[in-house]
């Protein structure tokens, strides 16, 4: 989509880019040119009309991958489920593929791998109603389903799972932070408007994201994955009650969890399976990813733990530095989009926006360095 988008456009970015040595010192320039190519590149990527049109990757039914295994996932990158595989392999044989078509064998790979795993009688209630909706499985084989089972606690085998809170309304750090984050904007243009409801509607956000902070100092992200998000939501609500790295207890453990994170590369990377277990779990192969980095860099940069020890900081901003590809775009990487714990979504400008976001902020460092020096 990108590359159809860029056809035609004129002064599309072609000037070389930076690549930094380990431990070399990223001056302005770097950061600076750095900047302009992913802001070209963006640009050349907005829309006749004004909007920059995006993919809507990630969930099963826009991009099912055959995983190696043979299986299909719930997601693009998801492990092999046996929902996933009996719904994806019944699809393709509607859709007129024979019983060893595809490419390396797909098709016979894929029923291989629902009958060493039980059948596709061990398919999930959800899978069992579409089975029985397209003939092949008798409806007495499908659960009922009573609306009690939402009381079940979840150490049973049977309870909602993604489907947990579904029918309750449950407080999210994000969105909390969000508010706050406007209240107080409106608050520094029309400081006379409901002063006292405002004034006590941050405070008691405030503390509701003190309480929901983790033992580790990390914060839960709902909305994408997953504690490096909620942190980085929850340290720029406490930011913008005049709380930072120096006066507050609850952004320094915050900044000393997402330290504990950074990879030897210099970058962080979460994997989708931290939102379901709710532990922060490493890339596979303890990758890194450029939408993740940006989010910890901001969170670092942004409460001054820089000012105490720019080390970390400079290390992820290398990387992203030399990540960046000639046409000034960021490699595509793991999804990093999330909603109810297991349904991962892919929002495809977020390596463009965060990676740009965090030059900035770094930029902006920078210069107040150089100024107290």
């Amino acid at each position: 989509m990108f590359g159809q988008l860029r056809k035609g456009k004129a002064n599309v970015e072609t000037a070389k880019g930076v690549k930094l040595k380990d431990r070399e010192v990223i001056g302005e320039d770097a950061v600076t040119i750095t900047q302009k190519k992913a802001i070209n590149f963006f640009t050349s990527i907005q829309a006749h009309d004004g909007h920059w049109p995006s993919d809507n990757a990630g969930p099963l039914y826009f991009m099912p991958p055959l995983n190696e295994d043979g299986g299909w996932g719930f997601h693009i990158d998801s492990h092999s489920t046996m929902f996933g595989s009996a719904i994806s392999y019944i699809a393709l044989r509607l859709l007129g593929e024979g019983p060893d078509d595809g490419e390396d064998n797909a098709v016979a790979r894929g029923r291989q791998w629902i009958l060493d795993h039980g059948g596709a009688t061990s398919i999930p209630s959800w899978g069992k109603f579409w089975l029985s909706v397209l003939g092949v499985y008798k409806w007495d084989g499908c659960n009922p389903t009573p609306p009690e089972l939402w009381l079940l606690p979840d150490s049973l085998p049977m309870h909602p799972e993604l489907f947990d809170d579904v029918l309750i309304e449950r407080e999210h750090v994000e969105c909390t932070s969000s508010v706050i984050q406007a209240f107080t904007l409106f608050k520094e243009q029309y400081p006379d408007h409901r002063t006292k409801e405002i004034e006590d509607s941050i405070s008691r956000g405030i503390q509701y994201i003190e309480r929901a902070q983790n033992p580790d100092g990390s914060w839960y992200g709902f909305w994408g994955i997953c504690f490096t998000y909620g942190t980085w939501f929850a340290v720029e609500a406490l930011l913008r009650c005049n709380k930072n790295y120096h006066n507050s207890q609850a952004v320094r453990k915050a900044c000393e969890f997402i330290l504990s994170k950074q990879l030897p590369n210099g970058g962080w990377g979460e994997s989708y399976l931290s939102s379901s277990k709710e532990v922060y779990t490493n890339l596979k192969g303890n990758k890194s990813n450029l939408v993740q980095t940006s989010w910890a860099l901001l969170t670092l940069i942004r409460a001054g733990q820089w000012e105490v020890d720019p080390d970390p900081v400079d290390r992820g901003m290398r990387l992203v530095i030399n990540s960046q590809l000639e046409n000034g775009d960021f490699p595509p990487q793991e999804t990093t989009g999330v909603f109810m714990k297991n349904c991962i979504t892919e929002f495809s400008s977020y390596r463009c926006t965060f990676p740009i976001w965090v030059l900035s902020e770094y930029r902006r460092a920078q210069a107040q360095r150089s100024a107290i020096q």
